[in-house]
């Protein structure tokens, strides 16, 4: 998994998902911005969800525990997640149990 500031017509904090075998990558867009830090994001409105059910979120996004439960509930009961682009992770709320 890597991420990074797509600059294109829509700014997005995104990851990219590479699997082991070859197939063409997996995108997912952060869901939650942190609150004047990345006023300049759109955010995603979609979780991801891996072939091993693992879900994937970014940074602030495990801020928000019903989103985290909805996905569970959902069939992706794991998480994979990343820091924030360009942001410390405790600029951004501290550790959280999966850091």
């Amino acid at each position: 998994m890597i991420g990074f500031d797509d600059q294109g017509d829509l700014r997005r904090n995104e990851a990219l998902i590479f699997a082991a075998n070859d197939a063409e990558p997996l995108l997912y867009f952060k869901r939650h911005m942190v609150p004047g830090l990345e006023a300049a994001f759109v955010p995603g409105d979609l979780p991801l969800v891996l072939q091993d059910r693992t879900g994937v979120a970014i940074c602030k996004d495990m801020d928000f525990q019903s989103t985290l439960r909805s996905d569970a509930r959902d069939g992706h009961p794991m998480l994979s997640r990343r820091a924030g682009v360009g942001i410390s992770t405790a600029m951004v709320g501290g550790t959280r149990g999966l850091q």
